[in-house]
């Protein structure tokens, strides 16, 4: 995780899956860790020891964002990204996965497809284990070919993938359910 390098501040936000850490530099996120609260500040202190835990404007926005999320009021994060020392690559399928709709999975043959690169479904698989904004960047969305859930960075990992994608679908199905 390279850009906790560039974190000058981070802030942590309780949630219904554990805390979510955001790291931000002057620019944008850089960085969300997700788990228990000693082992997120834990993490960020010991990888961001310039970093202060200060709630700076951008890390208001973006906790602001995380609550409304869990609250079911948000399902789009629209907080700028400081990801420098990705390949275009990375850069590329990151920005395909920031596309894929709340509550909806695609897999990550679709990822590459949508990306412009067909048949790299297992370099796509590698972005999204590296991915240093998961839930930002929705890499809970994407599961294997046969729909199966493999691997997540964030939290408890796949425990924490079917959590959120089961509260996705909740969340979609209530919303449908009461109408426009």
């Amino acid at each position: 995780m390279a850009g906790l390098a560039l974190a000058t501040a981070y802030w942590l936000v309780q949630t219904p899956v554990g805390v979510v850490g955001l790291a931000a530099s002057a620019t944008g996120l850089v960085a969300v860790k997700m788990g228990g609260a000693a082992v997120v500040r834990g993490e960020l202190g010991r990888r961001a020891p310039q970093a202060r835990e200060e709630l700076t404007p951008l890390l208001a926005a973006a906790a602001a964002q995380v609550t409304a999320y869990f609250a079911g009021a948000g399902r789009h994060f629209d907080l700028p990204c400081d990801l420098p020392g990705l390949s275009p690559f990375s850069h590329r399928v990151l920005a395909a996965l920031a596309q894929v709709p709340y509550a909806v999975t695609v897999s990550y043959g679709e990822l590459a497809l949508a990306a412009g690169h067909p048949g790299a479904a297992r370099a796509v698989g590698a972005v999204m284990a590296h991915n240093p904004l998961p839930l930002i960047l929705p890499c809970h969305r994407v599961v294997g070919k046969n729909g199966a859930l493999s691997g997540y960075s964030g939290g408890e990992g796949v425990a924490t993938k079917a959590w959120l994608l089961d509260f996705e679908a909740r969340q979609a199905q209530n919303k449908k359910a009461a109408g426009p």
